[in-house]
């Protein structure tokens, strides 16, 4: 019995530690005004006109998109995997329709 407990425990524990990295991850993740600060500041990017060594203002606003900007190859793929969803949808569609029927 006490062999038993602690295989439970050890399977908690083994699937809560993921869990829980998981969750930090995405609470740091979630302030995007946060996640873009920080992402301006280990660049080296300042909003404040130039000066310590940043760009100016302008720029940072521009370097942050482009930095920011999705990859041609995920919205392609994206656009093609919505619209496979969609095509298997249709016909499920037609499979389930009750002219399909034999």
């Amino acid at each position: 019995a006490c062999l038993a407990y602690f295989k439970v425990a050890f399977k908690r524990v083994q699937d809560g530690v993921p869990m829980l990295i998981r969750n930090t991850l995405l609470r740091r993740l979630a302030d995007r005004k946060a996640f873009e600060a920080a992402i301006m500041q280990q660049l080296g990017i300042s909003g404040g006109g130039g000066a310590a060594g940043g760009l100016p203002h302008e720029n940072a606003a521009e370097v942050a998109r482009l930095l920011l900007a999705e990859d041609e190859t995920v919205v392609s793929r994206r656009t093609q995997r919505r619209d496979m969803v969609r095509r298997l949808k249709e016909a499920l569609a037609v499979l389930h329709s009750p002219d399909a029927q034999v």
